[in-house]
């Protein structure tokens, strides 16, 4: 568990150890009570994205004691959907043959995703972090972080850390 948990995803020949990872992220996570489910997909030929979608309890499985980010988040969302966010790898033409490294975090407007965005880039620095527009439809906005090719974090503790930067404050 140690050496997925220090692992750096690079390229397609790693999937692998990125679906090892994400697995990982939901063993250690500091902030359980929500439901966790793996999410691997194409959304077009020669992509892929692998991750895990921490979803709201309600109404899910009986009873499920929420903590730290799902206690933390879902009143600020006020977002309808039970996603509260998508931990993963995703590739695209910006990173030709290999991986982003991609937290998606649900809110109901662009301003409140464009507000905690800013936030994890105050608190983890744009060293760690770069921050893209909120993404928004009629129903949500997206808050997408992306991990820097320089940071000092593995993978799994730089998941936790936005994942705890999006909850505080």
């Amino acid at each position: 568990m140690d050496e997925i948990k220090n692992t750096t995803v690079g390229g397609f020949g790693d999937a692998t150890e990125a679906v090892k990872v994400v697995q990982a992220l939901q063993e250690c996570s500091q902030f359980p009570g929500g439901v966790w489910k793996l999410d691997i997909m194409s959304p077009v030929a020669g992509h892929i994205n692998i991750g895990v979608y921490l979803r709201s309890a309600d109404g899910r499985q009986g009873r499920v004691p929420e903590t730290g980010l799902t206690t933390s988040l879902r009143p600020k969302r006020e977002c309808p959907g039970k996603e509260i966010a998508w931990f993963g790898y995703e590739s695209g033409e910006e990173v030709p043959g290999k991986f982003s490294t991609s937290v998606y975090l649900y809110w109901r407007s662009g301003k409140r995703a464009k507000r905690v965005g800013d936030r994890i880039k105050d608190v983890m620095g744009s060293e760690e972090v770069s921050v893209d527009e909120p993404l928004e439809d009629k129903i949500e906005a997206v808050a997408v972080i992306r991990r820097q090719k320089s940071s000092k974090f593995s993978d799994v503790d730089s998941f936790l850390k936005v994942g705890e930067a999006a909850a505080g404050g």
